[in-house]
């Protein structure tokens, strides 16, 4: 039961983190987290909240604005 319950632990785990390379990467097609979220079919706060969560994981940032617009950094 313990090992089920891990299992899905981690399910769960990979499939957060998928998601959040999917926002990244659309946040790096389309330019603005607005954008990213609407591609994603998700709303714009769970989408910067994923970008978040996936920066604090790193340990670094993964975009700053600039004129409006969302530009990934080198480490990104």
């Amino acid at each position: 039961m313990k090992g089920d319950t891990e299992d899905k632990g981690n399910q769960m785990r990979e499939t957060l983190r998928l998601r959040q390379l999917e926002a990244l990467h659309a946040l790096s097609r389309k330019g603005t987290v607005s954008r990213a979220a609407e591609e994603l079919g998700i709303s714009q706060p769970a989408t910067s909240r994923l970008l978040s969560d996936l920066s604090a994981e790193l340990g670094f940032t993964l975009y700053t604005c600039k004129d409006g617009r969302s530009v990934l950094t080198q480490e990104a």
